[in-house]
């Protein structure tokens, strides 16, 4: 299945409230989320597995789903990686 890392970035006047929002939402995401608030960077991340862009989107909470950045992401091994930058 593809995997797919979410970013939702927000201010800091938006944190608490966005991450009770995704605290509450008791799906895999809420799980799978690390924070970069404490350190200053208003943003989460969580790499998922689903079928779609669209499918890991609807992973959020509805009124954050517009904001999120949803990109495709796949692991390489350092052979890969020499490939691919040889290519």
């Amino acid at each position: 299945m593809p995997t797919f890392m979410i970013e939702l970035s927000h201010t800091p006047q938006e944190c608490q409230q966005t991450m009770e929002n995704v605290a509450k939402d008791l799906t895999r995401l809420s799980k799978e989320a690390v924070w970069g608030c404490e350190a200053g960077s208003h943003t989460m991340w969580a790499q998922v597995e689903a079928e779609s862009a669209d499918q890991a989107r609807s992973m959020l909470p509805f009124d954050l789903r517009e904001q999120a950045r949803v990109t495709p992401v796949q692991r390489m091994t350092g052979d890969e990686l020499r490939e691919w930058r040889s290519a």
